[in-house]
């Protein structure tokens, strides 16, 4: 077990340094600079669908208290984060969500109410510009169908607006990152604002 754990290990380790040298924006990069920027007493809740498995993987918790996955069904994510932050105020809660999933969330009421009581979130919109996971289905279940001859997959592409401008309802600290270089100062800046009590939300461009 030892020897498997190993390579794991240093599967994972690979992927971050092949992120690092990548010109996109990936799952094992954010990871990586979040462990790197973030104290260690923080609290992951996950509202993603395809990158839900490199975000366990490379976030490499240390407690129990480190990592939420939104129970069932899309749209809950951001409540859920706020009754984490709620419980642990002394801890920085990140929200990492897909752009699909941000969309189902009631992220006005929810912004609205992180800044009346003082929860502020670290939001990270992991943006591919789809409902990937219905792609993926598209293909699973129906590998010879229209949508896969055609390459045309109805309800699957989001031309999404700047989800990052939420955060300025609120007084909230907003950036939009497409250069996976621009990605350290910009979640230090985030942190910044949270530690300050205002909110962040970044448009991570996958």
């Amino acid at each position: 077990w030892k020897t498997v754990h190993q390579e794991w290990q240093d599967g994972l380790a690979a992927a971050e340094s092949a992120a690092g040298e990548s010109v996109t924006m990936t799952p094992p990069l954010v990871m990586k600079v979040l462990r790197e920027v973030l104290p260690r007493k923080v609290c992951i809740v996950d509202e993603t669908i395809v990158h839900q498995t490199e975000i366990r993987e490379h976030q490499m918790w240390d407690d129990p208290f480190t990592f939420y996955r939104a129970p069932s069904g899309l749209g809950q994510g951001l409540g859920y984060a706020l009754g984490v932050k709620m419980a642990l105020p002394e801890r920085t809660v990140v929200v990492t969500i897909g752009d699909g999933s941000f969309m189902y969330n009631p992220v006005v009421p929810t912004l609205a109410l992180a800044a009346e009581h003082d929860l502020p979130l670290l939001i990270l919109v992991f943006n591919n510009s789809q409902y990937a996971v219905m792609k993926h289905f598209h293909k699973r279940f129906y590998p010879d169908g229209t949508a896969v001859t055609d390459d045309d997959y109805y309800g699957v592409n989001i031309k999404g607006p700047n989800y990052e401008q939420a955060a300025a309802m609120v007084g909230g600290y907003c950036q939009r990152v497409e250069d996976p270089a621009d990605l350290p100062a910009a979640i230090e800046a985030a942190y910044a604002s949270v530690k300050l009590g205002k909110l962040a939300i970044l448009n991570l461009i996958m």
